[in-house]
């Protein structure tokens, strides 16, 4: 077992509680006993009861998330922030409906996985906006079923892989499965074009898959108002991490070593140099305005000091 200390001592949060066991570790470890059995002779004699694990787990279990993160989210962003979950507001009888799954061992195909994509708004966002007749669950059984909304786990596993439509990673090393049918795409859109919800895509595009929220309060408000909500200035407050600074920053690029070189940094050089304000030019440290150059050299140090680097002044240039 493995654990800090809890979030009252000044070294920091619970992140693992002690004598805790996961249930999928527990399967492994009873999986491996049993397929070698009692006398190590290959031969198991006891079988694992998949479902008597899982209602273990739903009657004494806990998350296995770290207890500080399920204390943030459930205390501070739901409980004392009042944000509403906009997933589980629109389904909350919802089973086994996930966001990620481990690529490595195709653990979608058995819908092993985590909700762990929100979408969170507080909640006069929440009453204006969420409307039973945008909430979609899909997960029914055949083409048509797919537009009935099944809560089970069953309806989950189809949603998650199509119906078997997405096809898993192979371990043969034959290489990633081609896209299904653009209709298996649109099928999870059939009751509209929009919906709260999870938007499923294959294991080839990503781990986790998207959820959606539709905000038609906004859209009617926009809409009485002509077109504009906010302000350009109020929705560009609303973006700070549009002011932070971009890694390219931190790095100027080398000087040409030739006439070829040259002639090919200066083309690429000249939509860089006007974005920056930097003289049309070579992108060499000479051509930098000296305030800049000394600004930019500041930045490479201290990015550089970050690695443990400690670069003489015509290194930090190298780099």
């Amino acid at each position: 077992t493995t654990s800090t200390c809890d979030g009252s001592h000044p070294r920091g949060h619970k992140i693992w509680s002690e004598g805790r066991l996961s249930i999928e570790h527990l399967q492994d470890i009873l999986g491996t006993g049993c397929q070698w059995g009692r006398n190590g002779d290959g031969d198991g004699d006891v079988e694992v009861d998949v479902d008597l694990l899982r209602r273990v787990s739903d009657t004494l279990g806990e998350s296995s998330c770290a207890p500080c993160l399920v204390d943030f989210f459930q205390k501070g962003l739901l409980g004392a922030d009042g944000m509403v979950d906009v997933f589980r507001e629109m389904f909350p009888e919802a089973k086994a409906r996930f966001t990620a799954w481990d690529q490595s061992t195709n653990a979608r195909y058995a819908n092993r996985g985590a909700r762990i994509d929100f979408i969170l708004v507080d909640a006069a966002l929440a009453r204006e906006n969420l409307s039973p007749s945008d909430a979609f669950l899909g997960g029914g059984r055949g083409d048509p079923g797919w537009m009935v909304d099944d809560p089970s786990e069953d309806g989950a596993l189809r949603m998650a892989t199509a119906g078997g439509e997405f096809k898993p990673a192979p371990f043969d090393g034959s290489g990633i499965p081609e896209d299904p049918p653009q209709h298996v795409f649109d099928r999870q859109f059939a009751p509209g074009t929009a919906h709260n919800g999870i938007v499923y895509t294959p294991p080839k595009y990503s781990d986790h898959v998207g959820v959606s929220i539709v905000l038609r309060g906004l859209v009617r408000r926009c809409a009485a108002s002509g077109g504009t909500l906010f302000s350009t200035r109020e929705t560009m407050r609303s973006q700070p991490h549009k002011s932070t600074a971009k890694i390219h920053k931190f790095f100027s690029p080398h000087p040409p070593s030739n006439r070829s070189d040259a002639t090919d940094a200066a083309a690429a050089t000249d939509l860089c140099g006007k974005r920056k304000g930097i003289p049309i030019g070579i992108a060499g440290p000479d051509s930098i305005p000296e305030k800049k150059k000394t600004k930019k050299e500041k930045m490479q140090k201290d990015l550089l000091s970050f690695y443990g680097k400690n670069p003489s002044p015509s290194s930090a240039e190298r780099h």
